[in-house]
């Protein structure tokens, strides 16, 4: 099993990341492989809506770092997709992402990533898990629309500082966990 962790946060070893890494440990303890990247390390540009992908047999006409990205995930057999909730939702980097990823899909609406499995984390400031529903939603409705199966979620509540979701030995059990089910 191929696991790729996809990493929406700007802050390079933040909760996300930390969370992200304990998913994928837990993945390669039951003999997955895994890679992980940060969006915000990759040069990938706003899709422009204007479907040449939808003639091209799937490829972006834009050449910037989404396409390597678009290989790994067809070799990917499962993802963990991780990102801070900033205002409420998702990352500028996730949404870019998300966006762009509309090239693995045929006018039929068939998705290169159908029946991938995923784990989803979110990481935010407020102590209140509902904080992370809206960003959740966001990431159910992307792995929906590509028919990709679910099999987790993260809420890491109340996690303020970089690095803080290491202290919270709960969220890590639980993180690993998803990570075994995962490659399972």
């Amino acid at each position: 099993m191929n696991v790729l962790g996809i990493i929406g946060s700007p802050r390079k070893g933040g909760n996300a990341a930390t969370l992200t890494d304990q998913v994928v440990s837990g993945a390669t303890s039951k003999w997955a492989q895994a890679e992980t990247v940060t969006l915000s390390d990759l040069s990938i540009a706003p899709c422009k809506a204007c479907a040449a992908c939808k003639q091209t047999g799937g490829a972006c006409t834009q050449k910037d770092d989404m396409v390597g990205l678009v290989e790994k995930m067809k070799a990917a057999d499962a993802f963990v997709l991780a990102t801070p909730v900033y205002y409420g939702d998702v990352t500028a980097q996730m949404k870019t992402w998300i966006d762009r990823c509309y090239c693995l899909m045929d006018m039929q609406f068939n998705s290169e990533l159908k029946g991938k499995k995923v784990v989803l984390v979110t990481t935010f400031a407020q102590p209140d898990a509902s904080m992370a529903d809206h960003s959740l939603k966001t990431l159910q409705q992307f792995c929906a629309f590509n028919q990709m199966q679910v099999v987790g979620e993260i809420k890491g509540a109340g996690l303020l500082m970089p690095g803080q979701a290491k202290e919270n030995a709960d969220l890590m059990k639980t993180a690993n966990e998803l990570g075994i089910k995962l490659a399972g």
